[in-house]
Protein backbone atom coordinates (compact mmCIF):
# COMPACT_ATOMS: atom_id res chain seq x y z
CA UNK A 1 0.00 0.00 0.00
CA UNK A 2 2.75 2.44 -1.13
CA UNK A 3 -0.07 5.22 -1.81
CA UNK A 4 -0.67 5.36 2.30
CA UNK A 5 1.46 7.99 3.41
CA UNK A 6 -0.38 9.10 6.51
CA UNK A 7 -2.10 6.96 9.66
CA UNK A 8 -5.24 9.46 7.99
CA UNK A 9 -4.53 8.24 4.40
CA UNK A 10 -4.68 4.50 6.01
CA UNK A 11 -7.83 4.85 8.03
CA UNK A 12 -10.00 6.72 4.80
CA UNK A 13 -8.53 3.92 2.97
CA UNK A 14 -9.60 1.14 5.30
CA UNK A 15 -12.73 2.93 5.40
CA UNK A 16 -13.23 3.53 1.27
CA UNK A 17 -12.44 -0.94 1.47
CA UNK A 18 -15.77 -0.64 3.60
CA UNK A 19 -13.77 -1.53 6.80
CA UNK A 20 -14.24 0.23 10.30
CA UNK A 21 -11.77 2.07 11.38
CA UNK A 22 -11.18 4.59 13.93
CA UNK A 23 -8.28 5.92 15.97
CA UNK A 24 -6.34 4.60 19.00
CA UNK A 25 -4.05 6.96 20.89
CA UNK A 26 -0.76 7.49 19.03
CA UNK A 27 2.09 4.48 20.04
CA UNK A 28 -0.73 2.80 21.83
CA UNK A 29 -3.71 -0.11 21.65
CA UNK A 30 -5.93 2.19 23.44
CA UNK A 31 -9.24 4.34 21.98
CA UNK A 32 -8.39 7.70 21.65
CA UNK A 33 -12.30 8.22 21.30
CA UNK A 34 -14.86 8.19 24.01
CA UNK A 35 -16.75 4.69 22.44
CA UNK A 36 -15.88 2.86 19.73
CA UNK A 37 -18.78 0.39 20.33
CA UNK A 38 -21.36 2.08 17.81
CA UNK A 39 -18.67 1.58 15.17
CA UNK A 40 -19.08 -2.03 15.68
CA UNK A 41 -22.29 -1.58 13.39
CA UNK A 42 -21.58 1.26 10.99
CA UNK A 43 -17.97 3.07 10.17
CA UNK A 44 -17.49 6.32 11.21
CA UNK A 45 -18.00 8.61 8.14
CA UNK A 46 -15.13 10.19 6.19
CA UNK A 47 -15.76 13.44 7.75
CA UNK A 48 -15.46 12.15 11.46
CA UNK A 49 -12.29 10.64 10.78
CA UNK A 50 -10.98 13.58 9.31
CA UNK A 51 -11.94 15.09 12.02
CA UNK A 52 -10.22 13.04 14.25
CA UNK A 53 -7.09 12.48 12.07
CA UNK A 54 -6.80 16.33 11.69
CA UNK A 55 -6.65 16.70 15.67
CA UNK A 56 -4.40 13.72 16.39
CA UNK A 57 -2.04 13.03 13.19
CA UNK A 58 -0.52 10.89 14.71
CA UNK A 59 -3.44 8.22 15.99
CA UNK A 60 -2.84 4.84 15.71
CA UNK A 61 -5.36 3.37 12.98
CA UNK A 62 -7.75 0.69 14.62
CA UNK A 63 -10.21 -1.58 12.47
CA UNK A 64 -12.98 -3.04 13.91
CA UNK A 65 -13.19 -6.82 13.64
CA UNK A 66 -16.54 -8.97 13.58
CA UNK A 67 -19.08 -8.93 10.49
CA UNK A 68 -17.94 -11.06 8.42
CA UNK A 69 -13.71 -9.89 9.29
CA UNK A 70 -11.85 -12.19 11.68
CA UNK A 71 -8.22 -11.74 12.10
CA UNK A 72 -6.26 -14.62 13.19
CA UNK A 73 -3.30 -13.11 15.96
CA UNK A 74 -0.02 -15.21 15.66
CA UNK A 75 1.45 -13.96 18.92
CA UNK A 76 5.17 -14.74 18.57
CA UNK A 77 7.67 -16.45 16.70
CA UNK A 78 6.30 -20.18 15.97
CA UNK A 79 2.46 -19.41 16.68
CA UNK A 80 1.67 -20.50 13.23
CA UNK A 81 3.55 -23.70 13.38
CA UNK A 82 0.63 -24.50 16.39
CA UNK A 83 -1.99 -24.21 14.09
CA UNK A 84 -0.31 -26.29 11.50
CA UNK A 85 0.10 -28.75 14.61
CA UNK A 86 -3.39 -28.85 14.84
CA UNK A 87 -4.00 -29.01 10.86
CA UNK A 88 -4.98 -25.77 10.11
CA UNK A 89 -3.46 -24.20 7.08
CA UNK A 90 -4.26 -20.54 6.46
CA UNK A 91 -4.96 -19.35 2.75
CA UNK A 92 -1.79 -18.06 1.32
CA UNK A 93 -2.97 -15.16 0.01
CA UNK A 94 -4.63 -14.03 2.82
CA UNK A 95 -3.79 -10.32 3.82
CA UNK A 96 -1.27 -10.37 6.55
CA UNK A 97 0.39 -7.92 8.41
CA UNK A 98 4.06 -7.85 10.79
CA UNK A 99 2.78 -6.45 13.93
CA UNK A 100 5.14 -5.75 16.99
CA UNK A 101 5.50 -9.55 17.95
CA UNK A 102 4.18 -11.61 14.79
CA UNK A 103 1.52 -11.17 12.54
CA UNK A 104 -2.38 -10.50 11.70
CA UNK A 105 -4.15 -12.85 9.05
CA UNK A 106 -7.47 -11.36 7.44
CA UNK A 107 -9.83 -13.98 6.78
CA UNK A 108 -13.62 -13.95 6.17
CA UNK A 109 -16.85 -15.67 8.56
CA UNK A 110 -20.07 -15.95 7.62
CA UNK A 111 -20.83 -17.03 10.67
CA UNK A 112 -20.90 -14.90 14.36
CA UNK A 113 -16.99 -15.89 15.46
CA UNK A 114 -16.24 -13.87 19.07
CA UNK A 115 -12.92 -12.88 20.65
CA UNK A 116 -10.63 -15.66 21.93
CA UNK A 117 -7.47 -15.67 23.82
CA UNK A 118 -5.03 -18.33 23.47
CA UNK A 119 -6.96 -20.83 21.85
CA UNK A 120 -3.23 -22.41 21.13
CA UNK A 121 -0.78 -21.72 23.11
CA UNK A 122 2.69 -22.98 24.24
CA UNK A 123 3.03 -24.13 27.87
CA UNK A 124 5.09 -20.42 28.52
CA UNK A 125 2.19 -18.74 27.18
CA UNK A 126 3.96 -18.15 23.99
CA UNK A 127 3.89 -18.16 21.27
CA UNK A 128 0.30 -18.07 20.90
CA UNK A 129 -2.83 -18.13 18.95
CA UNK A 130 -5.42 -15.24 19.12
CA UNK A 131 -8.46 -14.86 17.34
CA UNK A 132 -10.24 -11.31 17.05
CA UNK A 133 -13.81 -11.51 15.76
CA UNK A 134 -17.28 -9.57 16.55
CA UNK A 135 -16.85 -7.30 19.32
CA UNK A 136 -12.98 -7.01 18.75
CA UNK A 137 -10.22 -4.72 16.67
CA UNK A 138 -6.96 -4.65 16.16
CA UNK A 139 -3.80 -2.21 15.05
CA UNK A 140 -3.47 -1.50 11.35
CA UNK A 141 -0.43 -0.40 9.39
CA UNK A 142 1.32 1.78 8.99
CA UNK A 143 0.27 2.30 13.00
CA UNK A 144 3.14 2.33 15.42
CA UNK A 145 3.60 -0.45 18.06
CA UNK A 146 3.49 0.29 21.51
CA UNK A 147 6.46 -1.96 23.01
CA UNK A 148 8.78 -2.09 19.95
CA UNK A 149 7.98 1.50 17.97
CA UNK A 150 7.76 -0.20 14.87
CA UNK A 151 5.71 0.16 12.63
CA UNK A 152 2.76 -2.26 11.42
CA UNK A 153 3.00 -3.38 8.09
CA UNK A 154 1.61 -5.42 5.00
CA UNK A 155 3.45 -8.15 4.34
CA UNK A 156 0.77 -9.38 2.15
CA UNK A 157 -1.57 -6.52 1.10
CA UNK A 158 -4.89 -5.93 1.82
CA UNK A 159 -7.46 -6.73 -0.81
CA UNK A 160 -11.36 -7.79 -0.54
CA UNK A 161 -12.90 -9.98 -0.46
CA UNK A 162 -10.76 -11.99 1.94
CA UNK A 163 -10.60 -15.38 1.84
CA UNK A 164 -12.79 -17.91 3.59
CA UNK A 165 -11.52 -19.22 7.13
CA UNK A 166 -10.49 -22.70 7.06
CA UNK A 167 -13.21 -24.78 8.22
CA UNK A 168 -10.51 -26.66 10.89
CA UNK A 169 -9.77 -23.28 12.25
CA UNK A 170 -13.79 -22.47 12.75
CA UNK A 171 -13.47 -25.97 14.51
CA UNK A 172 -10.90 -25.42 16.43
CA UNK A 173 -12.21 -22.04 17.26
CA UNK A 174 -15.63 -23.23 18.24
CA UNK A 175 -14.24 -26.43 20.63
CA UNK A 176 -12.01 -23.79 21.83
CA UNK A 177 -15.62 -22.08 23.05
CA UNK A 178 -17.37 -25.28 24.40
CA UNK A 179 -14.51 -26.16 26.71
CA UNK A 180 -15.47 -22.69 28.14
CA UNK A 181 -12.66 -20.69 27.35
CA UNK A 182 -13.42 -17.48 26.20
CA UNK A 183 -17.18 -17.93 24.64
CA UNK A 184 -18.09 -15.19 22.14
CA UNK A 185 -18.54 -11.90 24.14
CA UNK A 186 -18.45 -8.34 22.83
CA UNK A 187 -15.44 -6.61 24.77
CA UNK A 188 -15.34 -3.40 26.67
CA UNK A 189 -14.21 -0.02 26.41
CA UNK A 190 -10.80 -0.95 27.53
CA UNK A 191 -10.30 -4.30 25.32
CA UNK A 192 -6.63 -3.46 23.87
CA UNK A 193 -5.68 -6.54 21.13
CA UNK A 194 -2.27 -7.60 20.84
Amino acid sequence: MATMTTLHDAARHYRDLGLSPFPCRPRDKRPLIISWLSYQHEPATLAALDVWWTQCPTANVAIVTGHGVLVVDLDGEGAEQLLWDQGVILPDVAPRVRTGHGQHVYLAVTQVVGNKAAILAAPAGKPAVDIRGDGGYVLAPPSIHPNTGEAYEWLRPLALPLPPAPQRLLDLISAHRERGNGAAQPLGEDWVST
